[in-house]
């Protein structure tokens, strides 16, 4: 336990604080559950305590001339960092949302406050508060006091960080419980600790290889879903050990080089059908506002609340589908609004949803209703997309070079269904998609379009796939080296002769006419419908990987990157969808006809 780690003075002190924090936390069970907003409880801060014991071992403390009274602020603050986490204890009026955001501030002000109550010095609350503020990663910890009241705050806050990062904590939240809160507001940072502590085995950090060690279980009926989640785990690690280690090192004090990770046999049962399912929706979801293609956003959609239908009464399936819609739902919408399939979605579940839960009437009839819709939805979906890969194929088995441009699983279909000699002797060319580029804390690539698009092209059994930055389209489309450029689409508007697309679509659609090169857009007539590219939505983290080349830049000088673009429907050759291949400037009758019916033309 953390007490035999401290000195023998501090014992006691310790066990007084543990008790008086497990109580806070004992107290706030009644105050607001379910705590969606976070998993963590007094057992989250007994294991960070526990996880700094394995990263400073008696050795390392020695070499880093780890003090008693430096041991004692360290765990003290492993137990006090997510006081603030508890709501009541601040008796602050906020929004389930902020007391994540802001739990940092809560948990330094409530140790400098109630110290006398923890035990603590003035000065030891000084210092435990300081480490508790700058434990999470977004946090500047370059910023934190390098010494205060004797010990070396930046130095265990760096400890903490990394002790919070590496913790693997079981019992968090009930399997019950997290079953609605998966996908109804739960931030994605506690689904992941959940989900860490029911897939990942052991964090085990070694000091004498200067690595830590994260250890999945290989199971049969793993499809490469834990393997991910461990590349995740992993990937998130080495975030939070790069924005420490040059403070651990400059102290002489245990350091890691690394982060790796080790798939290791099965011991125990494997994961049931539900916890695979619980991590793929996970996994569909992460990142789901700004990085998946339509059909992927519409299927995620569905699934999700498929999975908080099962399992559970009506009442409270009704509640969690709300809590998703109300709470999540906004937050993509804002990110998605050219997506015309994933409108028709949230408006029917935004329909459905429409009641607060406690005035809800006939729940069950409204359910049953629901997932029918989807249900069918899904079938439709999969049908129309068999329609459109047949159509495609006179379209795609020349052998001409391709240029891709933004990542579409539609066009993968279809490149996917054809035969195997014409994969072998088409070139694709896949842009980069500048504009979508998204970098981690560390500065490193977190997702390429291009890259992706790439991959999933590669998957789909063609074999002469490159990837070429977005600056070399005239060059490609001048030397002749495509012959045709394939899109996919967010949106078609067929009354505008417009369709919506992420922004540099329209700059291709535009070369590729000067250069008389034929443009192709694959899309199911799910896209159809009316659309308005909004043109103040701007894409963030695009160029972040170097935030101290930028901060060089005068305040007169800010970044812009358009989100949406919209291209005539003159610039496109032909539209191919389950409705037939035409020139989208001019749609047959028919098509019309079923998108309004006073639109018919003559």
């Amino acid at each position: 336990m953390a007490w035999t780690w401290v000195a023998k003075k501090d014992e006691e002190k310790l066990r007084h604080l543990a008790l008086h924090v497990e109580g806070l936390w004992s107290s706030d069970s009644g105050h607001r559950e379910p705590r969606w907003y976070t998993c963590h409880d007094d057992n989250h801060s007994r294991h960070v305590g526990e996880a700094i014991q394995f990263l400073l071992p008696e050795s390392e403390c020695r070499r880093g001339e780890i003090t008693p009274d430096e041991r004692f602020c360290l765990q003290a603050a492993a137990w006090l960092h997510d006081v603030g986490m508890i709501v009541y204890v601040t008796e602050d009026n906020l929004k389930d949302e902020q007391v994540r955001t802001t739990h940092h501030d809560r948990s330094r002000n409530y140790i400098k406050k109630e110290y006398p109550a923890l035990q603590l010095t003035q000065g030891e609350a000084e210092a435990v508060g300081d480490i508790a503020w700058y434990h999470p990663k977004f946090t500047d910890i370059t910023k934190c006091a390098p010494k205060m009241n004797g010990v070396r705050t930046r130095l265990l806050a760096a400890y903490l960080r990394l002790a919070d990062a590496i913790s693997r904590t079981e019992g968090d939240v009930s399997k019950r419980q997290f079953n609605t809160l998966i996908a109804v507001g739960m931030p994605g940072i506690s689904q992941f600790h959940w989900i860490k502590s029911l897939f990942v085995r052991r964090i085990d950090p070694d000091p004498d290889n200067k690595e830590i060690v994260v250890r999945v279980t290989h199971h049969d009926n793993d499809e490469g879903e834990i393997k991910a989640l461990g590349e995740i785990v992993r990937d998130e690690i080495r975030e939070e050990l790069k924005t420490v280690w040059e403070i651990i090192l400059r102290e002489r004090a245990a350091h890691y080089l690394d982060v790796k990770l080790e798939a290791v046999g099965a011991t125990g049962p494997a994961p049931d059908v539900h916890q695979l399912e619980t991590l793929r929706q996970y996994l569909g979801n992460r990142d789901l506002e700004f990085q998946a293609p339509s059909r992927e956003l519409a299927r995620t959609l569905i699934d999700t609340v498929q999975t908080l239908a099962g399992g559970v009464g009506d009442a409270d399936a009704y509640r969690a589908i709300h809590q998703y819609v109300t709470q999540v739902l906004p937050k993509i919408r804002a990110n998605r609004s050219c997506h015309t399939l994933f409108k028709e979605i949230h408006d029917a579940l935004c329909s459905y949803a429409k009641e607060p839960p406690d005035q809800v009437a006939n729940a069950g009839h409204k359910l049953t209703e629901l997932l029918a819709f989807l249900h069918a939805k899904l079938e439709t979906m999969d049908q129309k997309l068999r329609t459109v890969v047949e159509y495609s194929r006179a379209f795609l088995c020349d052998g001409e070079p391709i240029l891709l441009f933004g990542r579409s699983t539609s066009v993968v279909a279809c490149l996917s269904a054809q035969p195997p000699e014409v994969k072998a002797r088409t070139e694709i060319y896949v842009l980069e998609n500048r504009s979508k580029t998204r970098f981690n804390f560390l500065g490193q690539l977190s997702y390429c379009d291009g890259i992706q698009y790439a991959e999933d092209v590669a998957n789909a059994g063609c074999v002469n796939v490159h990837i070429v930055p977005d600056v070399a389209v005239a060059n490609l489309m001048e030397r002749k080296i495509v012959r045709k450029v394939v899109f996919g689409a967010n949106g078609i508007d067929l009354r505008k002769r417009i369709l919506l697309h992420t922004a540099g679509h329209r700059t291709i659609a535009d070369l590729a006419k000067a250069y008389a090169i034929p443009l192709f857009v694959i899309a199911d007539s799910d896209k159809f419908g009316p659309a308005e590219p909004d043109q103040q939505k701007e894409r963030e983290g695009w160029l972040k990987q170097d935030n101290r080349l930028l901060q060089r830049l005068p305040d007169s000088v800010s970044l812009f990157n358009p989100r949406e673009d919209a291209v005539e429907c003159a610039k496109v050759t032909m539209l191919i969808s389950d409705e037939g291949a035409f020139r989208p400037d001019s749609p047959p009758a028919k098509v019309m006809a079923a998108i309004d019916p006073h639109s018919v033309q003559e």
